[in-house]
């Protein structure tokens, strides 16, 4: 389904993957959603970020990565949301060292190519491309790795991790979800039909497992 949206604007989807889900750092100790409350978070530049820390009751402040350590030392912001690889590879988790695990969306990294240029390649140069990039179960599963490898390393020196309980844990769960419709709205075209399939594929899963 996204490739053949892709195509319509002619780009060639390769390969996706998800690399690593999204949390929240902070100077303070964040355990649910009511302790975000009144906080002063650095947002991304896409809505759904600015969505979710709307739906908390914070500040919000959307700054470009490269400023956010020098946002977190002048107290621009105290806290933020951002993946778990971003936290911990810039110098964010030095400045904000507390790191709770809400895993609110997942970074999802894409490997695409113009269309146009893609079918001036022989079918030796395109086989070359499509399977330069691992399968995305194993690469994810690599990225996932990394993650928890990256975590455990930082947590042993001077990052706090917080893995909320059961009940703070539907609560993050609940904030997510009521972004879901208005962010559809925002996105517009497809969008709907991307989430309805989304949900159908979850569902799937979740079968599958029983």
């Amino acid at each position: 389904f996204i490739n053949e949206l892709l195509s319509k604007k002619g780009v060639i989807g390769i390969q996706f993957y998800g690399a690593s889900w999204h949390g929240i750092y902070s100077k303070k100790p964040i355990y649910n959603p009511e302790d975000a409350i009144d906080r002063r978070f650095r947002i991304l530049i896409d809505p759904a970020s600015k969505l979710f820390i709307k739906s908390l009751g914070s500040e919000m402040f959307q700054i470009a990565q490269t400023d956010a350590v020098t946002a977190l030392q002048t107290g621009l912001i105290d806290s933020g949301e951002t993946n778990t690889h971003v936290y911990n590879i810039t110098g964010t988790s030095y400045n904000a060292p507390y790191f709770t695990r809400t895993r609110h969306t997942p970074s999802v990294i894409s490997i695409l190519a113009n269309k146009k240029w893609f079918n001036t390649l022989s079918q030796s140069e395109k086989n070359i491309i499509l399977n330069s990039h691992p399968n995305h179960l194993i690469s994810g599963s690599a990225l996932r790795d990394d993650e928890e490898r990256m975590l455990s390393a930082s947590s042993k020196q001077h990052v706090t991790v917080i893995e909320p309980n059961k009940n703070d844990l539907m609560s993050w769960k609940e904030k997510g979800l009521s972004t879901h419709d208005e962010l559809i709205k925002i996105i517009g075209g497809k969008a709907s039909e991307l989430y309805e399939l989304v949900i159908q594929g979850k569902k799937e899963y979740k079968k599958s497992l029983n």
